[in-house]
């Protein structure tokens, strides 16, 4: 008990004393990578015909962040208020809504595997993974027949949800925005290290962002307690002392748990969510008066 509590002053002592430069610098590029999701997203909607500007799109995904960070749902929580949101703002039609959120999130497939190979110098994968890795996207991108049959069913499966063409323009587009917000986010760890004295390198960082990630799928909301414990865990592992290793968490958690609940909170009450939410709470007694009999 003494060593934990030795451990908490000296990470509250290290927050104290931060470097300004490295935390304003983590700062800047947390709020630089939500206008770059903004605009991602808002390519991905114009490609499915919803008109928006950049600036709704990403108060609209900051709501989603704060529902996301609130409920246990998680993710499939904040993006049900992003398609509400967007239907109340722009009355597109759900079926596009919902088909923009969706791509948007297959989006960030390339990118995260882009850090998993970032991550490879410190994670050491076996040879045997890696090969089957290397086999499986070999045969995905240079067999003919395995390549038109995968690229006709996904084209099939657009046509069936949307029925509205994209071009590769806006695809191509939206890979990059993500593959730039997801750097950003290793680099963000980077400078938060160093804002409490820790050097990390680009693998350790990546692999940093992979422990968050696997911790906020554990069903508690913004995967509270799982992935801070996660996070110090890496952190040690790879040899930075506790109550460093603990600065840096909570410097990360505040930014990313703290600031993204705050100003999703913030953009939701701006949009008129309250209301919405509001308004179909008051539907249900109503309906529910409604069905019953007179008498």
């Amino acid at each position: 008990m003494t060593e934990l509590w030795h451990t908490l002053t000296s990470a509250a002592r290290l927050l104290t004393h931060l470097h300004a430069v490295y935390a304003l610098g983590a700062l800047l590029v947390y709020l630089t990578s939500i206008v770059i999701v903004a605009f991602r997203w808002r390519l991905i909607l114009r490609a499915f015909g919803v008109r928006t500007s950049v600036l709704n799109a990403g108060m609209i995904y900051s709501a989603g962040v704060f529902a996301t960070n609130i409920t246990p749902a998680r993710t499939l929580g904040g993006d049900a208020v992003r398609i509400a949101l967007t239907r109340l703002r722009t009355n597109a039609p759900l079926k596009a809504v919902t088909a923009s959120v969706v791509y948007d999130r297959m989006s960030e497939v390339p990118a995260l595997a882009v850090v998993a190979l970032i991550a490879m110098p410190v994670l050491h994968p076996s040879v045997a993974v890696v090969g089957v890795i290397a086999i499986v996207l070999t045969v995905l991108a240079f067999v003919p027949t395995i390549r038109n049959a995968t690229t006709a069913r996904i084209a099939r499966w657009h046509d069936t949800i949307v029925g509205v063409p994209v071009t590769k323009g806006s695809v191509a587009a939206a890979l990059g925005c993500s593959l730039i917000a997801w750097l950003q986010d290793v680099t963000r760890i980077v400078l938060e290290a160093a804002a409490v004295g820790v050097r990390l390198s680009p693998a350790q960082a990546a692999t940093l962002t992979w422990i968050r990630l696997l911790g906020g799928l554990v069903p508690v909301p913004g995967g509270a307690g799982v992935v801070e414990g996660g996070l110090i865990a890496g952190l040690v592992w790879f040899g930075v002392p506790a109550d460093r290793a603990a600065a840096a968490t909570v410097l990360e958690r505040a930014l990313m748990y703290g600031g993204g609940t705050c100003l999703g909170g913030l953009c939701l009450i701006l949009l008129g969510g309250w209301r919405l939410l509001g308004g179909r709470a008051q539907e249900a007694p109503d309906q529910e008066s409604a069905s019953l009999p007179v008498s």
